[in-house]
């Protein structure tokens, strides 16, 4: 039994999709939050010296 390039190529073009599918589940399961930027801007002639941000969420705290 000889299978054609047609089936070969359906067969790997839906692996490569199920890879895709598979990864984005794996990533969305291991990173659940959305990277926060934080843009601090200084409109004075003031040297601001240092800033604290202080953020967390339910399962994570930190200081930064």
């Amino acid at each position: 039994m000889k299978i054609s390039n047609k089936v070969l190529l359906i067969i790997g073009t839906g692996l490569l999709l199920l890879g895709f599918i598979v990864s984005n589940i794996w990533h969305g399961l291991h990173n659940p939050m959305k990277p926060l930027y934080v843009e601090l801007v200084n409109d004075t002639d003031t040297l601001i010296p240092s800033v604290v941000i202080e953020h967390g969420s339910a399962g994570l705290q930190e200081i930064a």
